[in-house]
């Protein structure tokens, strides 16, 4: 099975077989792709990290695929009358619409009304009135009158659940229609009950647009406001062609007495069952899309904010602006270590700028700091401006830097292990001072939802945001280094050939004796 996954990456991707097989032998004995890319180079005919990346979500989509066949088919092999045939379409089948179109007919269900009217002998009843002869249905249908079904109403009604069944269980036609809805379908927009109080969904209170075309930002705002119950959503198509079509296939006798009868069990079929069905796939469908495409712009835009140019080796002094409540103060050194915290009332209503003016110059002449972070929230400007008023004695670089998930760093299991003694807004300065000492490290620390640099996160499956959080950290370490007397656990974990445990022994290793003085010295370490 593993050589048929090859050839369809090879065909999705075009990327000769021998190196994608390469690449998955290594992913399989877990080996991560920065070490790939770096140190089996020959293995792999030199795939960069792109490539790679390509061929390990494809694997990953493939093997789902493979699981859901194997299961199937296990499922298949147990029942009786299977042939061969549908066996075959399963296994070279890697569309997972058709694998389950397939499996359809044979899928367990609850006992419907078709189940019983089979159990009641009116099977042979639907296959006459499929056969669409000259007799009339009334007429076919009164040997079949029984306990069950007692008038030829009631017989004929049966009939027509199978036949439903019959047209629900096509392929062809859950395939056909499928596409028809996918290209041709208008995604609808309209006002429900809820309250939207700032009216964030005002342009979608009457909205229409491509379902294949709509972006994802735009689908995942409309489906949001559906969740909320502002917004009504709907997919609509006109499908009156696609019917005539089908309709033409299953029609093979007009002139037959029992031709309504099958053009109202086809038409209930479509508009009742099949459609319904296959416009809730297709949202799913398209919301795993819009879900895909928002995380690569997230993995994207927090790549290049892992690489920001850092402030090594600088002693910072970091404020976490307020009004009310205060600027909150912290000094760092050059190892992000905290030295000092207090905080002060520039701002309305206290107004103590001139005392804040010179708390600032006796703390930059004390700590003979380098370099002053200010945090990009509320009251930034203002202690922009503070700041700028200040005469220090020495060369003071001034930087505003973003704060987005400061809040949610300071209130985390990590934040709390690193200062158990200080509270969550002196965690929170401290966070904005380190990330502009060294935005990679301090950024590995906070919920990629809080981060800031993607569209409608906070909708997105929390795991599917991690992955790509831990992918785009991982390609960035990688790809620039850390300091090893500097980083933190959280950020060697992702260093090719390292893990967590190994990772926390390398700082056990620093707090026991002190900064290293060489990469051979990491010989020294547990586990290296």
């Amino acid at each position: 099975m593993i050589q048929k996954i090859i050839t369809h990456i090879n065909a999705e991707l075009q990327i000769p077989e021998w190196q994608i097989k390469q690449a998955v032998l290594l992913f399989d004995q877990g080996n991560t792709i920065p070490f790939i890319s770096r140190y089996r180079k020959e293995q792999t005919g030199e795939l960069d990290e792109v490539e790679l990346v390509k061929i390990q979500d494809s694997l990953k989509k493939l093997k789902i695929i493979e699981a859901r066949k194997n299961t199937i088919l296990e499922k298949l092999v147990e029942l009786d009358g299977i042939d061969d045939e549908l066996i075959n379409k399963i296994v070279d089948s890697w569309d997972k619409h058709e694998i389950e179109d397939l499996y359809l007919p044979y899928k367990p269900r609850k006992q419907n009304k078709a189940d019983n009217a089979i159990k009641a002998g009116l099977e042979p009843l639907a296959k006459m009135i499929m056969a669409q002869g000259d007799t009339e249905p009334n007429a076919l249908a009164k040997r079949f009158v029984c306990p069950d079904y007692k008038t030829i109403d009631d017989v004929l009604n049966g009939a027509l659940e199978i036949i439903k069944r019959w047209f629900t269980e096509r392929p062809y036609w859950r395939k056909k229609l499928r596409s028809f809805i996918w290209h041709e379908g208008l995604m609808y927009g309209k006002r429900a009950k809820a309250e939207d109080p700032e009216e964030k969904f005002k342009d979608y209170y009457e909205f229409s647009e491509s379902l294949k075309k709509m972006p994802p930002h735009r689908f995942l705002a409309i489906t949001r406001g559906d969740r909320l119950g502002i917004l009504k959503i709907s997919i609509k198509t006109d499908l009156s062609t696609v019917i005539k079509d089908l309709e033409y296939n299953i029609i093979k006798n007009g002139s037959s007495p029992t031709v309504p009868l099958i053009k109202t069990a086809f038409k209930q079929v479509i508009s009742k069952t099949i459609v319904p069905s296959l416009n809730n796939e297709l949202l799913k469908e398209k919301t795993l899309w819009a879900e895909e495409q928002s995380v690569e712009i997230f993995a994207k835009n927090i790549y290049h904010l892992l690489l920001a140019a850092p402030l090594p080796q600088h002693r910072i002094l970091a404020i976490d602006p307020a009004y009310r409540t205060g600027c909150k103060i912290v000094c760092i050194n050059e190892q992000g270590d905290l030295k000092h915290n207090e905080t002060i009332f520039p701002h309305a209503p206290q107004r103590e700028f001139k005392q804040s003016v010179s708390k600032l110059q006796v703390l930059v002449n004390s700590y003979k700091i380098d370099a002053i972070a200010i945090g990009n929230g509320t009251a930034s400007r203002e202690t922009e401006f503070l700041v700028k008023k200040c005469r220090f004695n020495r060369d003071v670089k001034v930087f505003l830097v973003d704060e987005s998930g400061a809040s949610v760093y300071s209130a985390s299991t990590i934040a709390r292990r690193e200062f158990p003694n200080y509270d969550v807004t002196v965690r929170g300065a401290v966070s904005i001072g380190r990330r502009l000492a060294d935005p990679m490290a301090e950024l590995v620390k906070i919920d990629p939802k809080a981060i800031g640099v993607g569209q409608y996160q906070h909708d997105i499956d929390p795991g599917l945001l991690q992955l790509k959080l831990d992918e785009s950290v991982m390609l960035a370490v990688n790809k620039v280094g850390v300091n090893l007397n500097t980083a933190s656990p959280y950020l060697l974990k992702y260093i090719s050939g390292l893990g967590e445990n190994t990772a926390l022994h390398i700082e056990e290793y620093r707090k026991d004796n002190g900064k290293f003085s060489g990469r051979n010295e990491l010989l020294k370490v547990k586990g290296l």
